[in-house]
């Protein structure tokens, strides 16, 4: 695996972390981008701006919200008409 994609794997992967824990942590999405950009300059020696972080967290957040509705659509018992 080349290491833009591991970089990009383990990007995804820290953000679906910090996401899991941030009503735990109350970190804004701002935060998260900033410490996950720091994070990918120590391990990947590597500069990412931290806004592109927290603008791809945010949309990992509403892709969740919106799947998760759509769940709740789905389990919500039909009712026919007579």
């Amino acid at each position: 695996m080349a290491i833009a994609e591991a970089c990009q794997v383990w990007i995804e992967q820290r953000i679906e972390e910090e996401l899991e824990s941030q009503e735990e942590s109350g970190k804004s999405l701002r935060e998260i981008g900033r410490e996950i950009s720091a994070e990918i300059e120590k391990y990947f020696e590597a500069q990412v701006n931290p806004h592109t972080i927290d603008e791809r967290a945010r949309r990992m957040k509403n892709s969740a919200i919106n799947v998760a509705e759509e769940e709740v659509d789905q389990n919500e018992p039909v009712e026919e008409e007579i």
